[in-house]
């Protein structure tokens, strides 16, 4: 069976609370439980190390390292500022570029799986995916996965599942 997640910490006073809650909510949760029915959730973990990925993008683009000094001048704040914010947009485009190769890999096997996808989600962390899978492509899906992450040596791509869908409810 598949089941539909709760939110954790949901407490109902009885039985009958319980049950008032699922009729009042029925169309919901029937339409979502129809969704994931014979799927589950399998997520995929992709860490880096962003200092790296920031070497790289200044050696391609030495104009956007910072002034050795501090800005002395309101131009040369908003300068600085400007070419910080254009090394966090190709920071994320990384990341993105590193997630849609994963994304890649698994529509080939899977074509049409639901994704959810976070992106720098934390430090050392270029994002997550999450792919709603029927429970009998489970084995496809891994070695998928795991072929990408032979081809990406500056990554450390970590798989877990199956789980249920709580990223698809």
């Amino acid at each position: 069976a598949t089941p539909l997640p709760l939110r954790f910490g949901s407490v109902f006073a009885d039985e009958g609370a319980l049950r008032a809650v699922l009729a009042e909510r029925a169309d919901v949760l029937l339409a979502a439980l129809e969704r994931v029915a014979g799927k589950v959730e399998m997520g995929v973990a992709v860490g880096w190390d962003p200092g790296a990925a920031r070497e790289r993008i200044l050696a391609a683009h030495p104009e956007l390292r910072p002034a050795e000094e501090k800005p002395a001048t309101g131009r040369a704040y908003l300068e600085a500022r400007r070419r910080e914010h254009a090394v966090e947009a190709a920071l994320r485009g990384e990341a993105e570029a590193l997630l849609d190769r994963l994304s890649s890999a698994v529509g080939e096997v899977l074509p049409g799986a639901e994704e959810v996808r976070t992106v720098l989600p934390a430090a050392g962390m270029a994002g997550t995916l999450a792919h709603l899978v029927l429970q009998g492509n489970v084995s496809s899906y891994r070695e998928a996965v795991e072929r990408v992450s032979g081809d990406v040596p500056d990554a450390e791509i970590r798989l877990s599942g199956p789980w249920a869908p709580y990223s698809f409810v």
